[in-house]
């Protein structure tokens, strides 16, 4: 088969993934969104940063099992992860702290799309904050 032709329909298939994981996942908050009115059930609350780290996971995987495949031994970025990852991760959860006990005493924003994007970043710069160094 044509290299090209592989890489097209491996192309297809990783977007139709990620965007059948964010219709279910769109519809899964919208259903704890209305148990979350009816219930106020906590769940909702802790949903919120985990589905967006999710989607970072899913775009970052690529990347992660290209560079999987290279010999070399594992390494961490450990400066990108503190630098970027840290403050996406505080990010990604301001809708729990703005509604917590901590939220008094630290500078929180409410945006919805402070934590989407915050989680998104985290969930991409987890994966890919690791990499192998070659040998040589």
């Amino acid at each position: 088969m044509n290299n090209n032709l592989k890489r097209t329909i491996t192309y297809l298939i990783y977007v139709s993934i990620i965007g059948f994981i964010s219709i279910i996942g769109d519809q899964f908050n919208n259903y704890l969104f209305t148990l979350y009115a009816t219930t106020f059930s906590s769940l909702y609350f802790w949903f919120l940063p985990i589905y967006p780290i999710l989607i970072g996971f899913l775009i970052a995987l690529p990347q992660f099992i290209t560079n999987a495949r290279k010999l070399g031994s594992w390494r961490f970025d450990w400066l990108k992860f503190i630098i970027v990852s840290i403050p996406a991760l505080y990010m990604a959860f301001t809708f729990i702290i703005y509604f917590s006990q901590v939220g008094r005493l630290l500078p929180v924003i409410h945006s919805q799309q402070l934590y989407m994007i915050g989680g998104i970043v985290f969930g991409h710069l987890l994966l890919t904050s690791f990499y192998k160094q070659s040998q040589i």
